[in-house]
């Protein structure tokens, strides 16, 4: 519990970089991975809520304690996972009928920025209660997080090839 309790503010900070850098940059892929990153923030949040209140007694009230809140905090985590994919899509969708001029520097910078963080958070979480779904599942999104900031950068070299391919055509 204590790794979630670094890592969520960790993984805010990313979202509000990836956000800020996406608007600035017209970054569709930096965009969306800033909305996956504020899920992800909220899907450490709730696995941190669930171990807590898992970890409380049994009651009278409840008398097989609080452990069904860990099955639907990784209910919700795989909800979001599947929103967030929806959204996407369409977002895509919609920059392929009104295409824009990406800052393509800016847009790897953040991306990278955002590697270091998730890699840091994927540290903090890995081989932490391996038995644990909700644990393991914070840590699978935050490596999803992690695979996206490479494909963040990936995109960004394609979209600088493709620019340095039309300059030399352009040159002839």
């Amino acid at each position: 519990a204590s790794q979630l309790r670094l890592a969520i503010p960790l993984t805010l900070a990313v979202f509000a970089v990836e956000l800020a850098g996406g608007l600035w940059s017209s970054s569709l892929a930096l965009l969306s991975d800033s909305l996956h990153v504020l899920f992800d923030a909220t899907a450490l949040g709730l696995s941190y809520a669930a171990i807590v209140l898992a970890a409380r007694p049994a009651s009278d009230r409840h008398s097989y304690g609080l452990h069904r809140g860990e099955i639907l905090a990784s209910l919700v985590n795989g909800v979001t996972v599947g929103l967030i994919a929806a959204w996407i899509f369409y977002e895509a969708w919609e920059r392929l009928s009104n295409p824009r001029e990406v800052r393509v520097g800016g847009m790897m910078a953040v991306a990278f920025a955002g590697l270091v963080a998730n890699a840091i958070v994927a540290w903090l979480l890995h081989g932490h209660h391996p038995d644990d779904l909700n644990m393991r599942g914070a840590y699978l999104h935050v490596l999803g997080d992690l695979l996206a900031s490479v494909a963040v950068i990936a995109g960004g070299a394609v979209i600088c090839a493709s620019h340095m391919f039309d300059l030399m055509l352009d040159a002839m």
